[in-house]
């Protein structure tokens, strides 16, 4: 898939469990149907749902699109067990200023954000997992 520019390493979503998110970069959208749908609110966004397959490209990645097919864009994912695809949002990333006006800004704030959150959910997990040891054996 030449349109994934960044993604989690294989280790990295491996930790990861079902229904959590991470953040992937695209440089245009894959060669797959998508159809023209409106937004709740009304605005021009693009919908693939096939199989279970879930994209919904929301408006301004859509403007970014037309005025450029490769246009970088932000990519809301949901882990799931099957492999398929749980995308909740695709924008431009132009569109906000977090994640800069370049590809490789794109990039490294996806990585980063990616692994602050990581980091803080292996750590959650690991203060649940010795909070709830520590409750089963006062008992």
């Amino acid at each position: 898939m030449t349109h994934i520019k960044y993604t989690l390493r294989k280790e990295e979503f491996c930790i990861l469990v079902e229904g959590e998110h991470y953040l992937e970069i695209w440089q245009g959208l894959p060669e797959l149907q998508f159809q023209k749908v409106k937004s709740r609110g009304g605005k021009n966004s693009l919908l693939h749902e096939v199989n279970r397959d879930y994209i919904w490209v929301e408006h301004s990645a859509v403007r970014a699109l037309e005025r450029n097919n490769q246009a970088v864009l932000v990519i809301g994912h949901k882990k799931t067990l099957d492999d398929k695809l749980n995308i909740r949002w695709i924008y431009a990333a132009e569109t906000n200023s977090t994640f800069g006006d370049s590809l490789e800004s794109a990039i490294i704030r996806a990585r980063k954000i990616n692994q602050d959150y990581l980091k803080e959910s292996s750590d959650v997990r690991e203060k649940m997992k010795n909070g709830l040891a520590g409750l089963s054996s006062a008992d």
